[in-house]
Order: C-alpha cells, then sequence, then structure tokens
C-alpha cells in the first residue's frame, strides 16, 4: 500500500465516522439494513444455517471423510469460542419483541447478536463444499443461499447488520487459517 492509497482509505474512514456522528442516536440503535428490508415473521433462517451444514456433515459421513469432518468441527469450534468472546464482551439489545423459549442452545436466545451464528456456520460449510466440490453452478447456488440468509436475518430482525457483517469477516478469517 502506498501513501495515496493509505490516505484515500483515512479519508474514507473519517466520512464513515462523521455520518455516523450526525446519524447517530444514543437512545436507539441505527440499522442500514432495517431501514432497507422491510419486516418479515422470522423461522426460516434456521432452515438453511442448519440445512447446509449438516449436509456437509452428512457427504463427508458418507464419504468417509474424517479429515473434512474433523477440520469443519475444529473451525466450527474456534468460531464458537469467538462468538462467546463476543457475546459476552458486546451485549446489544434485543432487535426484535423477543423472549428465550426451551431451544436457545439451538438458534440462539435475545441478547447473543454479535455475531451471527447463523451465517457464521452457514458460510464456513458452503467455503468447505466449494474447495471438496469445484462446481461453479453449486457454489453460485451456495453462496446465493448465504446472501438470502443473511437477508432473511436482517428482514426478520433476528439479526443486526454489523452481526452478518462480522460473522462474515471472522468466518473468512478462520477457514483462511489453515493451521486451524
Amino acid at each position: 500500500m502506498n501513501l495515496y492509497s493509505a490516505t484515500y482509505v483515512l479519508f474514507i474512514h473519517s466520512v464513515s465516522t462523521l455520518i455516523a456522528e450526525i446519524a447517530g442516536n444514543p437512545n436507539k440503535i441505527v440499522d442500514s439494513g432495517f431501514d432497507i428490508f422491510p419486516q418479515i415473521s422470522s423461522g426460516w433462517g434456521d432452515i438453511l444455517a442448519f440445512g447446509i451444514p449438516l449436509a456437509y456433515i452428512g457427504w463427508t459421513r458418507c464419504n468417509k471423510r474424517q479429515d473434512l469432518l474433523d477440520t469443519f468441527l475444529k473451525k466450527c469450534s474456534v468460531i464458537m469460542i469467538i462468538r462467546s468472546i463476543c457475546i459476552w464482551t458486546t451485549i446489544l439489545p434485543p432487535a426484535r419483541k423477543c423472549s428465550p423459549d426451551a431451544f436457545i442452545f439451538f438458534h440462539g436466545g435475545c441478547y447473543d447478536k454479535m455475531f451471527s451464528g447463523h451465517i457464521a456456520y452457514q458460510l464456513l460449510a458452503v467455503l468447505r463444499i466449494n474447495r471438496v466440490i469445484p462446481n461453479p453452478r453449486l457454489a453460485k447456488f451456495l453462496f446465493a443461499s448465504v446472501i438470502f440468509e443473511a437477508f432473511l436475518l436482517i428482514a426478520s430482525r433476528e439479526h443486526y447488520t454489523i452481526d452478518i457483517v462480522m460473522a462474515i469477516f471472522i468466518t473468512l478469517l478462520v477457514d483462511e487459517n489453515d493451521k486451524i
């Protein structure tokens, strides 16, 4: 990166900070995804979020690829640890009316927003599938499912937009780390 590029990045960052100062409200969370997407009922997100990882796990078991399953589960565990640290250190208010239920361990609670486990595990499975089955059509379909899942989670107010963005970045970093 040269000085010109660094100056450009600093300018973009400064403009972003200024916009946040202007749009900020100390009494509510401002979420651009909530402003863009109309609110929908929730529930469909769990099917995609858990269906694709479970399909990948099933595929590794059927094809006797314990090495791929082990790598996937290790990376899921690292993501879960990072997510736990984020949840403990950043408790956001519920994005919608919420009351915990019996399935809290499977699909989360009211305050475990930072960052989206739905997107993290689905994206990790998609990335892993694309490594072992390099099919461009399948890749497009699977990545489209992640984008659709992100839309569902934001529109149903199950996650803030930042939860989705952070899940994508963290998952990409964990997936690229071959030491895990």
